[in-house]
This record gives structure tokens, sequence and C-alpha cells, in this order.
């Protein structure tokens, strides 16, 4: 096998993951030196400890010097090991390892194995027999393990042809007792990964529900600085290990890394059980293909017993895709069984001071290009009636962790915006990790960075349902601070979640400059916006400045104004003015005009209300430890799941509201109508949202289905009723589909002109 059962999870960490590699100095452990000459003959060198290296006669061909000695590798591989450092200049074609191993530090012979690393990232898993008379176990390695060549790229020593190559005895302890409690529960605030961070954003959920570490720390820069500890030198650990030192030095957090299942269960529920949250670094089996495995970061938030007696360990995953979101469980056989051999390393994280039972648990989410909603800034381009943008993107090739990038190119920084950029759009992903409902109040600044007092904020309250995740949509009109300023200036924007008047999440964000508009009149129309005709309509466009004007046509392509647009049916006209079109890419452009004119149709008739009602069935098909309750009324449903102890009391609730606008009283024919849906998911919980059109006449039937598989948000689609088939009947149909399934039905019927 390819992949060294040391630098397994860290190195896939890297390279399948939701890690980083990189640079960084701190001085390794050094072995001591104990070097023997053998000879051809062969021969036997021999530590204090009783342990020995026996080299069989012709294994070499010319008198060399072996090393072989005990080397302390406890910071990186655990207490329950064994290790030793073996060296030779030349190749050896047969080596037997005897070490002296007590009974009693072991289960049984079957708890006993043996690691051979040769070289960074390879490794062999060699046959080990023990003795237990002699209590001597014992290890040999041939030529055909190609054994053993000279070591290249070791992350051990700096040298890049180094020949240390080494033995790893791993033995199991006693029995892991189980915890005196049933189940154990730490509330913990939660953040979902951007990219693949799992190891920084895992980081950040510990942090943040630590006061000692958390109190006064930017939130931005919290990110970043864990996100650098990925970006760490090879020369503070054994293997891929230095990283997990790297990380636990940023965070301010103890760690350790395990072999074996027993001390990692043992380490959990003893840490657990002192208020304690860890940070678990193993293997996970993929979302995306059931058939991988990849190493992932999640944060242990406690443990439980099912009635079968069976452990499960609850996390908070910050993948947030499917079922692995917050206080995730998993039972502990799963979690083993999906590694990819009988000891392997995981690594826990964990901090001397426990959590805080007061820390807040509602958190904000860094959003970013193509990651967790939108962040950006809009502005006109050339035409004026597009726009372009400006988004905020994670770079961990920049020393502020991020970049501006124009629209969709990856990567291609941006820092003076260009004129006309006059909103700032947010999509914050909000997360409340608690079991009680919470307050959070955003306020969003950008400001001048040398005149701070040139400023403009707007913020928002926003109720957020326990263990549930939402998006708050925000825009901030940046006009005022641009007209006040008379050449580009570099600004800063301040994202800042509170509860309770307590700051709980702040992002800042700098290196981007905003231009100063020039002054251009927006467009006029005559005849006035909201004319109605009923053949054609012939409109002019003015500007009291003389300069171009651009427009637009029920949005289609942009065109330059040179004569009255004649208008034959229902139109809106978006125009702007603009100077210097032709001479620069940053024209100034004026605020989009927009002018609607309608084309009177003559009554073909409507659909009028005739009937309604709704219905309800429930599935008996609850999850066990769960109850139900359901409360419906006219537009809404409200639907909770509430999560019972071992004692039959409510642990905590999760709860879906869902909400809709019943249609009018009619619908008049050729004209758009808005239906409106929202919901809102809880942790864990999925609905399906539907809603449905449908036309019956006699036999025949029309569906068109609106919405469909919908999960959070709110979303409309126009609905335009017709009447070319000569329907009777128009059917809306309104489906929530959850454990319990709620159906609303409106029955228009058809009333034709001449009734």
């Amino acid at each position: 096998m390819k992949r060294s059962i040391l630098s397994f999870l860290l190195v896939l960490l890297v390279l399948h993951s939701c890690g980083g590699g990189g640079g960084g100095d701190t001085t390794a452990p050094q072995p001591t030196q104990n070097q023997t000459l053998i000879g051809v003959e062969g021969g036997v060198v021999t530590l204090t400890g009783g342990e020995t290296l026996t080299i069989a006669p012709n294994s070499l061909t010319t008198p060399t010097t072996i090393e072989f000695d005990k080397h302390d590798l406890s910071g990186s591989v655990g207490e329950e090991m064994q290790s030793y450092i073996f060296a030779s200049d030349k190749a050896i074609k047969q080596a037997t390892f005897a070490i002296p191993i007590a009974f009693g530090d072991i289960q049984s012979v079957q708890d006993l194995h043996a690691v051979y690393i040769h070289e960074e990232g390879s490794m062999k898993i060699p046959t080990l027999e023990y003795n237990a008379s002699s209590q001597i176990a014992t290890v040999t390695l041939s030529d055909n393990w190609t054994f053993p060549t000279v070591a290249h790229t070791r992350s051990l020593v700096r040298s890049t042809t180094s020949p240390n190559h080494y033995l790893i005895i791993m033995k199991s302890k006693k029995n892991t007792p189980l915890p005196n409690a049933t189940a154990k529960l730490i509330k913990m605030p939660y953040y979902e990964q951007p990219g693949s961070t799992c190891w920084a954003t895992t980081a950040k959920m510990l942090t943040h529900g630590i006061p000692s570490i958390s109190e006064a720390m930017n939130d931005t820069d919290t990110v970043y600085s864990l996100m650098g500890a990925l970006q760490v030198g090879i020369h503070d650990g054994f293997n891929g290990f230095y990283r997990g030192a790297s990380l636990a030095k940023v965070t301010g957090t103890n760690h350790a890394n395990y072999f074996l299942w027993s001390s990692v269960q043992k380490k959990l529920i003893e840490e657990l059980d002192n208020g304690n949250p860890l940070i678990y670094m193993g293997t996970f089996q993929s979302l995306s293909d059931p058939k991988s495995k990849i190493a992932h970061a999640v944060l242990i938030v406690g443990y439980e017993y099912g009635s079968s007696g069976e452990l499960s360990f609850i996390m908070h995953d910050p993948r947030n895709v499917g079922s692995r979101k917050m206080y995730t469980s998993m039972l502990w056989s799963d979690m083993q069984l999906v590694q990819y051999l009988p000891t392997e390393a995981v690594t826990l994280f964990w901090s001397s001071t426990p959590a805080s039972t007061l820390n807040s648990t509602i958190t904000m989410g860094i959003p970013t290009h193509g990651e967790l909603g939108s962040f950006y800034f809009e502005g006109a381009k050339k035409d004026a009636l597009n726009s372009v943008r400006y988004y905020l993107q994670f770079s961990t090739q920049e020393s502020k962790g991020y970049i501006w990038s124009q629209d969709m190119r990856l990567y291609y920084p941006q820092t003076l915006f260009q004129k006309n950029v006059s909103q700032l759009v947010l999509d914050l992903p909000l997360y409340n990790g608690g079991t009680r409902e919470a307050n959070a109040f955003i306020t969003v600044e950008v400001y001048e960075k040398n005149q701070p007092s040139n400023k403009i904020s707007t913020d928002l309250d926003r109720t957020l349902l326990p263990l549930t995740q939402t998006t708050a949509t925000m825009q901030l009109d940046l006009t005022p601070l641009i007209e006040k300023l008379d050449n580009p200036s570099e600004c800063v924007v301040s994202i800042a979640l509170s509860e309770n008047g307590k700051r709980s999440t702040w992002h800042i964000f700098d290196g981007f400059s905003l231009t100063p508009m020039d002054d251009v009149v927006a467009p006029a129309a005559t005849p006035v916006s909201g004319t109605q005709f009923s053949d054609t309509l012939e409109v002019t466009l003015n500007n009291p400045q003389d300069l171009a004007i651009l427009y637009t046509l029920n949005g289609g392509d942009t065109q330059l104004y040179t004569a009255p647009i004649l208008l034959n049916e229902t139109t809106k006209i978006e125009a702007v003015a603009s100077k210097d079109i032709y001479s620069s890419d940053d024209a100034s452009f004026s605020s989009v005009a927009t002018f609607e004119y309608t084309k009177q149709e003559p009554n073909v008739g409507k659909w009028i209300l005739s009937d309604s009602r709704s219905t309800q069935t429930c599935t008996t098909n609850i999850p066990f430890g769960y109850t139900a309750d359901q409360l419906i009324s006219q537009g809404s449903m409200w639907q909770s799941y509430s999560r019972l102890d071992s004692s039959g009391n409510i642990d905590y609730t999760v709860s879906a509201t869902a909400t809709y606008t019943p249609p009018p009283d009619e619908f008049i024919v050729g004209k758009e109508y808005q239906i409106d849906g929202k919901i809102n998911l809880q942790s864990g919980e999925e609905r399906n949202w539907e809603m449905v059109i449908t036309a019956d006449y006699d036999s025949m039937s029309e569906r068109a289905t609106l919405y469909h598989e919908w999960y959070g948000g709110v979303t409309t689609n126009p609905f335009v009723p017709h009447n070319n088939k000569n329907y009777t009947t128009l059917l809306i149909q309104y489906k929530l589909q959850g454990l319990c399934n709620l159906f609303y039905e409106y029955t228009y019927t058809w009333e034709s002109p001449s009734s």
C-alpha cells in the first residue's frame, strides 16, 4: 500500500479534501545516535531496553554502518506507540526486529500492529509475530519489500536524501471504560465551510465557542489565520503531522494523534464529559460518491447511546450538505468502518477551557463568490443597462486571504472599482446553533479608510429559529458616500452580527477603492410612463445635458437612441444617459430611468373563484425518539419535531414554517400574476414545496409545474392564465410535503364577456 499510515490522514486532507500545504519552520525531535558497523557475515545491534536488530548473513555486500535506536515520536503518533529509527546507506536483503512488549500492556496478540515507513508518503505493514512466553514481538523485513532504499524528501529532516527509516509498534491499552452518563451535548456555534476549508472552519467553530480565545477577535482575521495555519513548514513534526501542531498553535488548543480506536473513544468521552468539544480529523464517506472516502474535519459536540446501547457521537459538520449538518449524530461503529485500515491516524484538538454556556450560538458566514451566498459591488458597464460586479473571493495566495475580482474571472484582482459602482449586495448566511430562538441584529457599513466619518450604513433585525440556517439579503446604496469623494479613495466594508447588544461575528474587508461619479442626469420620456394606448404609441426620449441615450425594450438588446420609438405592444423601456461613451471603458452614466406603457386588450373573459378547500394527511412513521406537532392555518403551516432524551424529556426542537400567498378572487386572461411561497427549514429537515396550476376541460387537462423540489428562500413564478382551449375549470393547488402532507385547492370557473 502506497500511502503511509502516519501521513495518511493529513496528506489526504491536502490532496483530496479540505486542507492545504506549504512552508514554515520549527525544529523536529532528533534521534539519539546508536551506530554499529555490520559486515557481510551479518550481526546484531542491541539496545538498552532489550530491543534487537538482526542482520542476516549475506544481507550486505560490503561492511555497512547501521543505525538503530529508540526514537520518541509520542508528540506525533500517540503514547501507545513504540517507535524506532533505522538507517543504512546500503541496501539490506533481510533484517529482523525483536521488541520486548509485556503481555499486560495489550489485550491480545491481535491488538499489536507494526508499520514500517521507508520514505515520505510510503509505508509497509509487515507481519508481526508475538511470543507470549518470551513476550517478544518479532518483525522481519526482506528484499521483496524493496527494503531498504534511500528515503527521499523526508519531512522529518531537512535533507532531501535522508536514509532514515522508521519502525512503529502499535499496541492497544486496557478496555475503554464507558461513561457514567448516557448522553452529553455541548451547544456550540456553527459555521459552514467555504470551498475546501474544513480545517479552518471547524477550528473557527471551536474557538468561537471558547470566550478566552474568541473575545475581541475579528472574525475575518480568525478564519484567515486558521487557513494560514495550513500553510506551515515541514520541520515541526513527523511526516504530515506537522500541520496538526501548527493549527493547535494558532488556535491555542491541545492536540494529539491516535492510531487505536480505544484511545480515540476514551479521549473523546473524557473531554466531552469535561465540557470540551473536540475537532476530529479522520476519514469519512464521500457524500457525492458513496464508494469513495475523503479526509475531513468535524467538531464533536456530544455523544449519546441508542436504545440498543450503541454509542453515537454528535458533531457539527461544516459541509452542511444532506445529512451532514449541525448536530449530526453518527454511530461510533460507522466512524470506524469507514476507515481504510484497522489502525489509522485520527487527530483530535481540544481546549483546556470548557465552552461557555453563555456564549452566543448565532453566527454569520462569510459570503464569497460561488460560496455561501453573495457578496459583491455592482455598477453599470459601458452599455449601462447591464452591470459589472466586483466579487469577494478567497485567495490563500494573498496576504489578506482574499481578493476582489471582476465578474466571474477567478483570481483576477481588481482594486480600483469603476465609476457608477453604486450598490453593495449581500446574501448573508446566518446560523443558530442553539435550542432557543435568537434575535440577530446585522449592521453593514461602508466608509472611507482615511476618513471614516464619510460613512453609510444599513441594518436588519432577524429572528432565528433554533437549529436553523437562513439567509439575510441586504443592499446598500453607495451614492451618498461616493458623492463626497473628490478622487478615488480606498474604502472598508464592516459587517457585524450582534445578539442582545453583544457582537457575535464581525467581518472587515478593505483593499478596494471607490471612484467618484460624474453628474449625469437621467433621461425623460414623452408621453410619461404609465400611458395606455389601444393601437400604437410613439415615445420620445430626451436629456437636458444633450448626452447620448442608451435604452432597452422589455429587457432586450441595448440600443442607441436616434429617433422616436414606435410601440405596438405593452412595453417597458429602460434608458440611461451617457458621458464619454465612445472614448472610455469607464464612461459615466446616469441612473436607469424606467418607463412603462400598456396596450389595452379587449375583454376576453376572466376566471372567478368558485370554491376553496384544504386537506391534511399525516404519517405515523415518526422517527424513534421524536414527537411531532402540526399547526395549520389559512396560508401557512408549521411543523415541529421534538427530540427526546433518555428520560423521555424534550431535549431540543426543530421546526419548519411554510407560508404562501393565496391567489386572488379572480384571474383576468392575459394578465401576469405572481404566486409567492416561502419556507424556513431547520437543521436536518427537508421539505418539498410544490405549487401547481392545472386547467381542466372535459377529459382534457393541462398542467404547468411552478415549484418542485424547492428548499428555502423566496421563490416567485409568474402565472399568465389563458383560455385558448375553451376550458371551464381552473384549479390552483398548493402542496407541502413532510410528516404531514398539506393540500390547498382553489377552483375557478370561466366567465365569458357575454355573461
